[in-house]
């Protein structure tokens, strides 16, 4: 398995440009790829992760209640 990281900047829709670290694992002789993204930890991209999980887990209320 081999594996390359870099450092890559997203553009979520509600949170603006965000930082992330991307890892691409490959497998030799495979067409195989997995890629993770995830926030370096204590960046402010690791902060606005956590409040998009807790946004995330709430309830929305009905925009026509009836």
């Amino acid at each position: 398995m081999h594996a390359t990281g870099d450092t890559k900047v997203v553009n979520h829709p509600d949170l603006g440009a965000v930082t992330v670290d991307c890892d691409v694992l490959t497998v030799p002789g495979a067409d195989l790829r997995i890629v993770v993204y995830s926030a370096p930890p204590d960046t402010a991209t690791a902060e606005q992760f956590e409040l998009l999980n807790v946004v995330g887990t709430q309830p929305m209320a009905s925009q026509n209640p009836t």
